[in-house]
Formats: structure tokens, sequence, C-alpha cells
């Protein structure tokens, strides 16, 4: 079984970088057949001063692909965007819907991969690699993930599994069925959230795209300034991820683990106090 080339649209994340400069457009762009028409929907989250705001717009790229673009002028968060994709994909009558980040490389087998995907399952996955091994899915046990082999069929048991963001392909009736990305998270764990969302609703099998993506996370070392805002973003969704979860388990697999790293990498206890207040 496969979708229809018009049931399916893609949503890009754009944070502090042109559409045109990004991989993941440009790749996805290359993947698109030239004939039809197909949808791209872009959600920037780039902050701006009033001077500098940007308008919405929507316009085509060419006559095969038609982009959609959004901005609030300001960063609204991951499940913001999601969610607006999501929106967007059924107000366009859409029947399905991709997440991609800006930076990731989607080969050129990329679009006709995605068509192949059995529509009886409601989550799907590509591989996803980072430095050459498997990030995505994983083996996800007490909130932490562990490296799996890749999978050698098209769906696997979800029950001791989660996946990324990037490049999942999500029916948009099931996901406003469970009610979307949680509204309370901005950056992290919005991925395993929503997953552990889909298992609460008796979705035991998660969907494999036999589809490789190259994960780009060389602009992610910061400077100890920067990651002590980034801390304070995590500690706000660590807040509002473990409601309803194992608090002790989360401290002791995720909180307490990425203190004591931050704390030794940055040789400060800069981290141990705004944990504490």
């Amino acid at each position: 079984m496969a979708i229809l080339e018009s049931d399916v649209v893609f949503g890009i994340v754009l944070y502090k970088e042109e559409l045109g400069d990004s991989v993941t457009f440009k790749t996805l762009v290359s993947s698109l057949p030239s004939v039809g028409k197909s949808t791209i929907l872009v959600f920037d989250n780039t902050p701006r001063m009033n001077d500098k705001k940007k308008d919405n717009t929507n316009y085509f790229f060419n006559e095969f692909v038609e982009v959609f673009c959004e901005t609030q002028n300001e960063n609204k968060g991951l499940p913001f965007a999601y969610n607006f994709f999501a929106n967007k994909a059924a107000e366009l009558g859409k029947k399905w819907f991709v997440l991609l980040d800006q930076d990731t490389a989607l080969p050129q087998d990329f679009y006709s991969k995605y068509l192949l995907i059995n529509p009886k399952v409601k989550v799907h996955c590509p591989l996803v690699f980072s430095n050459g091994s498997l990030m995505s899915p994983a083996y996800y046990i007490n909130f932490r993930s562990y490296p799996m082999q890749i999978p050698e069929k098209d769906s696997i048991d979800l029950k001791e599994y989660s996946c990324i963001n990037s490049g999942l392909m999500i029916n948009v009736d099931f996901f406003h069925k469970i009610g979307g990305y949680n509204k309370s998270l901005f950056l992290d764990f919005c991925d395993h959230d929503f997953i552990y969302k889909v298992k609460k609703n008796k979705i035991d099998q998660l969907g494999i795209i036999k589809c490789n993506l190259v994960q780009d996370f060389s602009s992610t070392n910061h400077t100890k300034e920067q990651a002590i805002q980034r801390y304070v973003l995590f500690l706000n969704d660590l807040r509002a991820f473990k409601k309803g979860k194992n608090k002790f388990q989360i401290f002791l697999r995720v909180d307490l683990p990425r203190l004591l790293k931050l704390t030794y990498q940055y040789k400060t206890l800069e981290f141990f106090k705004i944990r504490i207040t």
C-alpha cells in the first residue's frame, strides 16, 4: 500500500536561517517530482526587532512546488510550530504531514520513499544518522535512549522504542485526535513526550521508512553563557515533561546526568545554583 502525492505536506522549522540556505529545503526540493504540485510549509521561529519583522507570505517556489511561510517574529518553540503544521495540513485537506528541521540532509529518494508507507500505521519515522551512527529510532527505557540495530521490518513494536522529530510522518486526523504536541513544552522532550502520548493511545506500532537522513549537530557547541541560557530552557521543559510520569526516574536518568555533565564540561557550579533556585 501507499499514499497519494496529494495527501502529504512537508513542514520545515527555521531558526535564524534563510529558507534558501537551509540544506533541508534544498535537498527536499531536489527530491520532489517535476509533475503535479508539492506543498511545503515553513514556520520561522527567528526573533526579530520591530524594524526587521517579516510578513507571512505564500508563494510558488516553482511551477511544481508551493511554499507557505509563517512567522510571528519570535521563537514560539517547536511544539507550536508542529501544531501549526498539523492545523494547516488539515486546512489544505492533507492526510499526512512530515516534520523537518533546517539542517538535515535528505536523500534523493526521500519523497518517493515517504509515499510507500502503510497508511494503516499512523506514525512513521525514517532512519536518522549522526556521525555515522543510527540515532533514531532508538531503544527508550526509563527515559533514556540507547542505540539499536537498523530495523529490518517496515514497523517495530513501539513499546520499547522512541524517535526524534526529524523526518517524523504523522496522520493528520490521528494527530488531532490525541491532542498534538504538548503546548507546555518549548524545545526539549517534545519528541519523546509525543511518542509517550501515542503509546498512551494504544498505538503499538511505529512505521519505519527505509530512508536515511543525516542530522547535523555541528552548530550545537555553546559558550558558557549560551549553555546557561540553554539549561534554563531545559529545566522549564523538564518541569512540564515530568508531569504524570515517574519523577524519581526522570531525576536519576535525565535531570542529574545533565547537571553533572554541564558542571564538568564548563568547570563551574553555576548550573547547580540555577538548578537549586
